[in-house]
């Protein structure tokens, strides 16, 4: 991987999953090798996976410096993953997961692999239709 923009191009491929009914989603280039990502996806249910990186491309390949991942049903946050510093008990600092009130030990994920647990989850809870769609899809590229 060159440079940031590449990396948005992975993200982007990502975010437009089957399950992803609509998006808002934010690119901002800080540099070749360094940029933000940051937005929403909404799934069919009506759920959303709320996102942001902070990203800086090292060896041709992307590092998170920051990351947030965070998944939220009907107004209640299910899950989250962080690897922001305030749980320095948690074996697998920083990182970590939020379910509820616990916090538990996670390795770094990637977008890929939050949105298909959270689209598991939309599956699992699934009781009627979906949902039709109210958002129109956005994506924003700072320059």
């Amino acid at each position: 991987m060159r440079d940031i923009l590449q990396y948005f191009d992975t993200i982007t491929g990502i975010v437009e999953h089957g399950a992803v009914e609509s998006l808002d989603v934010a690119y901002d280039p800080r540099a070749m090798t360094l940029g933000n990502v940051s937005g929403v996806l909404y799934l069919q249910d009506g759920s959303r996976l709320e996102f942001r990186e902070l990203v800086a491309i090292r060896s041709r390949r992307p590092a998170k410096l920051r990351y947030r991942y965070q998944y939220v049903r009907a107004g209640e946050a299910l899950f989250r993953y962080d690897n922001v510093g305030h749980h320095p008990g948690v074996s697998s600092h920083p990182h970590h997961k939020h379910v509820g009130r616990h916090i538990l030990p996670a390795t770094e994920p990637s977008l890929a692999q939050v949105l298909e647990e959270a689209v598991r989850l939309m599956q699992e809870s699934r009781n009627g239709k979906p949902r039709p769609a109210k958002r129109r899809r956005q994506t924003t590229r700072k320059k």
